[in-house]
């Protein structure tokens, strides 16, 4: 029979009679919603918001339903680590500092696993500089950390003078002590990129494809001498106008373009602009070429921003992180965590730690390894219950005891 508008009591059971439909649903208490969302969603297979809610309309109903099951859905932790990103990943495309003096800054990486050549080395180091493009690139020993200051010293600072900064990854060699002490020892200031994040150090990363491009030209049927040809592909690369400066990187560190070998069989004429005016079209041509510089960037980063979103992290926040992790297989979560963001390092970046003592883990990720983390709360179901809406159901019950109570007597 009818008690109130919109609810039976059937077979000693609380339900709401849906308006439209004239269906019944079963009215579910506070202490059994938990329950209810695990049957309809831990059990069958952890599916998404949409189709739980589909899965509990078609029995039960209590108030704020679907907001409850989308905050339960939202905050499985399973499903925060195992399922893939389908939104737009954290952090927009940041801008480098646009020197116009050469070898102000310096960007530095390996190209490893490289065919053995004589001398047993298999890795090969390039240094670029910022402002003409201009690339340095030597063979290197297996990441060693004296190749790296050597090469810098040698091949840069006692040719070109010292660097303001030096840019890197985070491979072995960049952050060990000795290479940290030799930057300081000579004031260059070390910025490291985060793990996984390539478009970090984007320049030096252009510049290896396209001396591996080059060298697998160049080497073609003798892949184990190209450290005899590196010298010719830089040549090559260094005196070819680039698409960023629009100005090939030799003409903007020296101030000429050379005579190349080439042209002893093609023919070439010799510039004989006097070396004052050179030096003031040098100047001109240093600072349009750090203005086409800055125009490339707003053109790449217009179509990089299309499928990224901006972030507002802050420290204390609990985060996961998408790094690979030695042993996974295709079963592994794809996200590890929780994390807490310890604090910011620079605009992209964050520092994250463990949350536990035991685990000492500190790392610092860019956002874009990043999602934010729901933690579950037990009360959020209980708080989200409209005060009306309880008053009714707890009405309800009485009413269902006390039916209960002269039934015993009749």
């Amino acid at each position: 029979m009818s008690i109130i508008s919109n609810y039976n009591i059937d077979n000693n059971t609380l339900v709401r009679v849906k308006e439209k439909s004239k269906s019944f649903a079963v009215a579910i208490s506070k202490a059994m919603r938990e329950q209810t969302l695990i049957a309809c969603y831990d059990d069958v297979g952890h599916m998404d918001a949409k189709k739980t809610l589909h899965n509990l309309e078609q029995l039960y109903w209590w108030p704020n339903m679907q907001k409850d099951c989308k905050n339960y859905v939202r905050s499985c932790h399973k499903c925060q680590v195992v399922n893939h990103r389908t939104a737009n990943a954290y952090g927009l495309l940041q801008q480098l500092p646009i020197p116009t003096t050469p070898w102000e800054i310096v960007s530095a990486d390996h190209v490893i696993c490289l065919p053995q050549i004589r001398s047993g080395n298999t890795n090969m180091l390039v240094l670029i500089d910022h402002a003409t493009r201009y690339v340095v690139a030597t063979p290197s020993a297996p990441l060693g950390v004296h190749s790296v200051t050597d090469a810098l010293y040698h091949n840069i600072i006692l040719r070109y003078g010292l660097p303001s900064m030096y840019i890197s990854d985070r491979g072995t060699a960049f952050p060990a002590r000795h290479t940290q002490h030799f930057l300081q020892k000579y004031g260059v200031t070390q910025s490291m990129t985060p793990p996984y994040s390539q478009q970090a150090n984007s320049i030096v990363e252009r510049a290896n494809g396209i001396i591996v491009s080059t060298l697998k030209k160049l080497t073609d049927k003798n892949p184990d001498k190209w450290d005899e040809l590196l010298p010719n592909a830089l040549l090559a690369i260094n005196t070819t106008k680039q698409n960023s400066t629009k100005k090939s990187p030799f003409y903007l560190l020296f101030g000429y373009e050379p005579r190349l070998p080439r042209e002893l069989h093609i023919g070439s004429f010799i510039d004989d602009t006097p070396r004052e005016d050179q030096l003031n079209l040098l100047i001109l041509a240093r600072a349009e070429a750090a203005n086409n510089v800055y125009e490339a960037h707003l053109e790449n980063k217009h179509r990089f921003d299309l499928h990224r979103k901006s972030h507002s992290f802050k420290a204390g926040d609990l985060v996961l992180y998408d790094w690979p992790k030695q042993g996974d297989h295709k079963l592994s979560p794809i996200f590890k965590g929780p994390f807490v963001i310890a604090r910011p390092v620079g605009a992209v970046c964050y520092e994250i730690k463990s949350r536990t003592l035991q685990n000492k883990f500190i790392k610092v990720v860019h956002v874009q390894h990043r999602r934010s983390y729901f933690k579950r709360d037990a009360d959020d179901m209980q708080n989200n219950t409209s005060y009306g809406e309880n008053e009714k159901m707890i009405h309800l019950q009485k009413i269902r005891i006390q039916q209960k109570i002269i039934k015993k007597f009749l």
